[in-house]
């Protein structure tokens, strides 16, 4: 939207005229010359070896997913011009959108996404939680922690259905609330990075001869923003799970995102489902 959008600017001192600049690289932009920087971005962004070297073998197929996706998926206000992805602001968005298209494409994630492990602090356990809180809670009995620590002033209805759900649930060995626990999975949005702390980890009942599996259960109500709840969970559930999963060290992981208390059993059931079928949960299970 161009009400969101500079496409000049005036420069002047404490005295003396004004210096007025257009930004004629956005005005005169091509659709090719856009395609080509945002493709650049998603390579430097987001598909960079460990050691920090780029992959420029992969630059002609985002060049074409991006033109695809200018075609199909940007839609622009009046007077708005296309050169307004060559903009910081907007070309990391773009960069995440491109990037999350080709993350999320069916059958075709499998080698993407691998993890970057805390170099001394990979991995973490229950065992040795231990805090204080005068937040309300109920008390647990599937989990090293006691208690389920509830958010908001007067706790948190929904959380403490879901941990009922988890008490009562025969596929569930385990399950704690993320309070205290340093389990954070890094995302972005709008072209700045944050944290997302999920509300619960599960872990299911181990089957003979399986792997580990453990499932995230973000309990989401209506008072938090769509925009950043829906970058969390897409990275969560499509970034975060599926590099875990590649890397096959820590068992299999999912993430279910509970919205509505109306089907949250059913929903719960089919995710748990879904991650014992090694299925890829690119949307919420279908009821």
């Amino acid at each position: 939207d161009r009400e969101r959008l500079a496409t000049w600017t005036q420069t002047a001192g404490l005295v003396g005229g004004v210096d007025e600049q257009e930004l004629t690289k956005v005005r005169d932009a091509r659709p090719q010359q856009v395609a080509y920087q945002v493709a650049a971005d998603v390579l430097r962004r987001k598909m960079v070896a460990h050691d920090g070297v780029t992959k420029p073998w992969l630059f002609p197929a985002l060049v074409d997913v991006t033109r695809r996706w200018l075609d199909t998926k940007v839609t622009f206000a009046d007077d708005t011009p296309l050169g307004s992805l060559l903009l910081t602001q907007f070309s990391a968005q773009a960069a995440e959108a491109v990037f999350d298209s080709v993350v999320r494409y069916p059958d075709a994630r499998q080698e993407v996404l691998l993890p970057i492990l805390r170099r001394f602090d990979g991995e973490g356990s229950t065992d040795d939680v231990y805090f204080v809180t005068r937040k309300a809670a109920v008390v647990a009995t599937k989990s090293h922690v006691s208690h389920v620590v509830l958010d908001g002033i007067k706790g948190n209805t929904w959380e403490e259905i879901i941990a009922l759900r988890c008490e009562l649930h025969p596929q569930i060995a385990a399950y704690v609330k993320n309070d205290h626990l340093g389990f954070e999975i890094p995302y972005t949005y709008r072209g700045r990075s944050h944290r997302y702390v999920p509300d619960f980890l599960v872990r299911l009942v181990r089957q003979p001869d399986d792997v580990e599996r453990t499932l995230i259960i973000e309990v989401s109500g209506g008072m938090k923003s769509p925009g950043p709840t829906s970058a969390k969970a897409n990275t969560a559930r499509d970034h975060w799970c599926t590099a875990v999963n590649n890397h096959g060290g820590f068992g299999r992981w999912g993430y279910i995102e509970i919205d509505t208390m109306l089907n949250a059993e059913a929903r719960l059931d089919a995710a748990i489902a879904a991650l014992y079928a090694d299925e890829e949960l690119i949307g919420d299970p279908v009821i």
